[in-house]
């Protein structure tokens, strides 16, 4: 079963700033994505929720923030758009790195949330003012759930 297997590479291998572990079946993980030093979600723990299909890898699997975050390509019930960068040969993993990529380097251009992306085209400082705010409030490690990241996988 590919989803396994992603699984197992990931566990042997992680992207940098990302985890995964199983929540009640293979097709139910869940992640998080630590913000990249250098942007506006530095020390930020970004909770994800992520399910496969039965038609994985056929189709992109649903990946939804649990954590509030403040960014165009992210709407406000934490969803993203995958289908866009999708096909049978992608991974979790580099699903995962696009994430962290996006929070170094949001995508205006295709976004979500159109106001958030307005702000960043138009008034860089106020975004990152916001996202830091954001990431301060919402995504610390001590504003999320504990997680114990030794205990499943």
């Amino acid at each position: 079963m590919r989803v396994l297997k992603e699984y197992e590479k990931f566990q042997r291998d992680p992207p940098e700033g990302c985890r995964v572990r199983f929540i009640d079946s293979p097709f139910h993980w869940e992640g998080i994505v630590v913000g990249p030093p250098s942007s506006p979600y530095a020390g930020g723990v970004f909770l994800l929720d992520i399910h496969f299909s039965d038609q994985h890898p056929f189709t992109a699997p649903k990946v939804t923030f649990q954590t509030k975050v403040y960014h165009p390509n992210i709407d406000q019930q934490g969803r993203l758009c995958l289908e866009t960068l999708w096909c049978p040969a992608t991974t979790i993993s580099h699903v995962l790195l696009v994430i962290y990529a996006r929070f170094n380097e949001p995508d205006p251009d295709d976004p979500i949330d159109f106001e958030i992306a307005h702000i960043y085209k138009t008034q860089r400082i106020q975004f990152e003012e916001k996202a830091r705010a954001w990431t301060k409030k919402f995504a610390t490690a001590s504003q999320i759930r504990e997680i114990d990241w030794t205990d499943r996988s």
